[in-house]
């Protein structure tokens, strides 16, 4: 089954073991990196999701220097804006083979969209 074939990294509280290390290095903060390096240059706080898919025909990994300098490079592009999340699923499904759905039920911050609330609301 493909599903049992995907990693998924998540940075929330729980650490994900495999084989006794920890899954998430490598590509991981490689991501993670940009993204911060971006949200530190214009001073913003958010949530971030990064979708990245291995195919077969990419038959090299040319190791994590070449996915920070992809990350860095994305976050340095004129974003697109979509008008709602479910058009933002259609234009990463547009450019995925793998069905953007796998990655929906695997996602905690998607599970989790909308639900934060404001300190203020209980004051």
């Amino acid at each position: 089954m493909l599903l049992e074939k995907i990693r998924y990294f998540q940075d929330i509280s729980e650490i994900q073991l495999f084989h006794g290390y920890y899954l998430g290095t490598g590509a991981y903060y490689t991501a993670r990196l940009a993204a911060c390096e971006y949200l530190a240059r214009i001073k913003k706080q958010a949530s971030v999701l990064v979708l990245r898919e291995e195919r077969p025909e990419y038959w090299a990994p040319l190791g994590v220097g070449i996915l920070r300098e992809l990350s860095r490079n994305a976050f340095n592009q004129q974003p697109e804006k979509p008008e709602s999340i479910k058009q933002a699923f259609q234009i990463m499904g547009s450019r995925l083979k793998l069905d953007v759905n796998l990655f929906r039920q695997q996602s905690w911050l998607l599970k989790n969209y909308k639900k934060q609330v404001k300190l203020s609301r209980y004051f």
